[in-house]
């Protein structure tokens, strides 16, 4: 269901749907591609939100008496509107999921695109369901993949890729924390050179500047 796949993952590069189909064909053809889709229990989602309502439920009554004592506490009066719309939120989502119980409703949680080739396992790309942002889908994700294709016989599970950037300020930093909290072993790649076939031209597009304005372009634009 690659269409499906897409909906979770069309925001993250330029890459369209008919690539992937493509994609998914192609590899297909040997038996080298998976598409995962994470489905949710509502049976036990159902479960995690009833022990959610009743820990905030706790939480608000703490408030609610502290609030009694000093009712002009601004910020005890924050902390209860807070909890207030939590509990709110949780009720509601209870009422949704046990509605999709009884309806037998099913909803994706997440999906990931995975290439198999000489005992590697190749995350392509992963995504989720902007509505379940609570749960933490990609993480259960990679760790199922792992335990998965490890019991499968596969030797290695790349996850495709981090930034040689490590420094804060890098815009893909949560990028690299969420794949390094894995602790993979880490390969740098040397890189590319270019060979130059035509010295006289590549002299007089050095003396202009334009290859050095190439090799000095911001990888990403803030």
């Amino acid at each position: 269901d690659v269409e499906t796949f897409y909906k979770f993952i069309d925001h993250k590069d330029n890459k369209t749907l008919t690539y992937y189909k493509f994609l998914y064909d192609t590899f297909s053809k040997s038996d080298m591609v998976d598409l995962i889709l994470c489905e949710v229990d509502y049976q036990v989602y159902v479960k995690y939100l009833q022990k959610q309502y009743v820990n905030e439920q706790e939480k608000n009554d703490k408030i609610n008496n502290e609030f009694h004592r000093n009712p002009n506490n601004i910020d005890v009066y924050n902390q209860k509107t807070k909890s207030d719309q939590i509990l709110a939120k949780i009720s509601s989502e209870i009422a949704i999921s046990n509605e999709n119980i009884e309806n037998a409703s099913k909803e994706i949680l997440g999906a990931a695109f995975i290439i198999r080739n000489q005992g590697r396992v190749t995350i392509i790309t992963t995504g989720q369901n902007k509505k379940f942002k609570a749960i933490d889908v990609k993480t259960y994700m990679y760790y199922k993949l792992i335990e998965v294709y490890k019991k499968a016989g596969y030797n290695y599970i790349d996850l495709n890729g981090i930034t040689a950037d490590f420094n804060d300020t890098n815009p893909y930093k949560k990028l690299n924390d969420f794949k390094l909290k894995f602790k993979p072993d880490v390969f740098e790649f040397i890189g590319e050179f270019d060979l130059i076939v035509n010295k006289p031209l590549h002299q007089i597009l050095w003396s202009t500047n334009k290859i050095q304005k190439e090799f000095y372009k911001p990888a990403v634009k803030k």
